[in-house]
């Protein structure tokens, strides 16, 4: 697939209907149609780029004749060299080390078209910056825990997600999609063209969450997003800002994660967090100094309101927080995150209290009664899952998931082999290699 330039939308909708009239007042074919779905700054496929050039660069009949030149200026439009698009995605000038395409890496559905990441809740910027080349959320950066997330939580139930959901999660101009937000609130039942196909035990990956089938059928994975959105959460038309019991009520990305699962059927969101390195922030900036409270106080503390306080659209759904991180980092207790964790799960020690103490309380009254039921109810939401027992429900959905996967890229991708090695051993998700090639890394 190729980058597309940032174009003028309505001009080019006004070219493409040019363009489709041009045959003696007839539409070309389909063609048109899947122009027509083209959107400002992102991509087009292969297949896509083929049918363009075909019509560009042939010398069709004379009835189709005056087609060309508007197939030409629709072709400079969106591929716009001057400003740097028009790039093959996996040309060796911009990706030297990929040599299978996009799909395979993600181990996605060929069938899919260019827009599956707007099932997700995936904006169009965060998409490229996922398959650019270089970045902290490039899949070519092996401590991307971006990539890993949204790549572990896709494959675990095959990508259906974009076959069984029946509305976007963003619309074209790559906003959050208002009836889709209201209708998976509400648990609608047009939410849903058909159930997804469950084949893993969901206690093997939320063993103290009491999950079952039945409800992941109707799950929803929501890639990153900031909860504090007038899209995802209005109070009487006005974006739901609560979701501190500090006075904190326009600060941004306060509540921010790395995804969610919703589960309608239930009226329970799973909250994720993800981590490959080390650190967490026990920090924050405001009003110009620093105060301290930590990623997971902040975490928690949002998932509550934003399911507990009375002005919140979610009022009534149940919240969990899922931290997924490396098994051996977690054990081996050198980490901020497995040091504070094991501390806040026990009911018997106040260490989310004590972040609380010396700072200034929101004076909202109705989170008075609120922040004493968090303070005491807090511990029994919060939960760690290894990037391990993630795979290992990969393995149960896909026997020999994995295995599969890396002799794919051993034979096909040498550079993105060696990433994903290095991508797994810091994930500490085991994998042996049983095809050893010369020069293999141990």
């Amino acid at each position: 697939m190729y980058t597309l330039a940032n174009f003028d939308d309505k001009e080019y909708k006004k070219l493409i209907g040019h363009f489709s009239r041009s045959r003696k007042g007839k539409a070309i074919d389909n063609f048109y149609q899947e122009l027509m779905k083209l959107k400002p700054g992102g991509f087009i496929s292969n297949n896509l780029k083929m049918k363009l050039d075909k019509w560009c660069e042939t010398s069709p009949s004379r009835s189709w004749g005056t087609a060309r030149p508007y197939a030409r200026q629709i072709r400079d439009m969106i591929l716009d060299s001057t400003q740097g698009e028009g790039k093959h995605v996996h040309d060796k000038m911009e990706f030297p080390s990929l040599s299978i395409n996009i799909e395979e890496i993600f181990h996605m559905p060929w069938e899919y078209d260019s827009d599956w990441n707007a099932m997700y809740g995936i904006t169009d910027t965060r998409k490229r910056a996922m398959v650019k080349d270089t970045g902290s959320d490039s899949l070519h950066n092996s401590n991307s825990e971006t990539f890993l997330t949204f790549f572990s939580l896709a494959n675990r139930d095959s990508w259906q997600q974009p076959k069984c959901l029946a509305k976007h999660i963003r619309t074209r101009d790559d906003k959050l999609n208002d009836d889709f937000v209201t209708t998976m609130r509400l648990n609608q039942k047009d939410l849903w063209l058909k159930p997804k196909e469950i084949h893993f035990n969901p206690s093997h990956l939320f063993s103290t969450l009491s999950i079952q089938k039945k409800e992941m059928k109707y799950s929803v994975f929501f890639f990153e997003h900031d909860i504090m959105s007038s899209k995802l959460n209005s109070s009487r038309g006005e974006v739901f800002k609560g979701l501190s019991f500090l006075d904190i009520s326009t600060k941004q990305k306060w509540s921010k994660f790395d995804g969610f699962i919703f589960l309608p059927t239930l009226k329970r969101c799973l909250f994720i967090e993800s981590k490959l390195g080390r650190g967490i922030d026990e920090t924050v900036k405001w009003h110009d100094h620093k105060i301290r409270i930590s990623k997971i106080a902040r975490a928690l503390e949002s998932a509550y309101l934003f399911t507990h306080h009375p002005d919140s659209a979610f009022h009534g759904w149940e919240y969990d927080y899922l931290f997924i991180c490396p098994r051996q980092e977690y054990e081996s207790g050198l980490t901020k995150y497995s040091q504070i964790i094991p501390r806040i799960q026990d009911l018997n020690l106040t260490v989310l209290k004590d972040e609380y103490l010396n700072l200034e309380i929101d004076s909202d009254p109705v989170k008075k009664p609120l922040f004493e039921d968090f303070l005491s109810t807090h511990y029994r939401h919060i939960h760690v899952l290894f990037w391990d027992q993630l795979f290992e429900v990969l393995e149960e959905t896909a026997p020999g998931f994995l295995a599969k996967y890396m002799e794919n890229l051993q034979l096909n991708d040498r550079s993105m082999y060696v990433t994903w090695r290095s991508r797994l051993n810091l994930a500490s998700i085991p994998y042996k290699n049983d095809k050893k090639n010369i020069g293999e890394m141990p």
